[in-house]
């Protein structure tokens, strides 16, 4: 069966396993962020560097804004590793900057 015979049935087990993925990935990221973040405030050296440097922190906040916009209008042409990598760099740009 193609795409445009497929059953109702069909239809909703694919949808829930693309959701799978997705909410697989939000998963991994959100650890990734979690574990930077945790391993940033465990550093007192490198917590200090971030708080007492404002250019070191508005680097970070617009290195990660700047990702963002470049993952939203390139995400659909990239090839899967690629997301997945800036992805991960996102995830973890995310971890330093919220713990500070």
């Amino acid at each position: 069966m193609d795409a445009w015979t497929a059953s109702p049935i069909q239809v909703a087990e694919r949808i829930s396993a693309f959701l799978w993925k997705v909410y697989g990935w939000m998963a991994i990221g959100l650890g990734l962020t979690a574990v930077v973040a945790f391993a940033v405030v465990g550093s007192p050296e490198l917590l200090r560097t971030l708080v007492g440097n404002r250019l070191v922190f508005f680097a970070l906040i617009i290195a990660e804004l700047g990702l963002v916009f470049y993952l939203s209008a390139r995400a659909t042409r990239m090839a899967p590793g690629t997301a997945a990598g800036l992805f991960a760099v996102y995830s973890a740009l995310n971890g330093v900057t919220l713990s500070v």
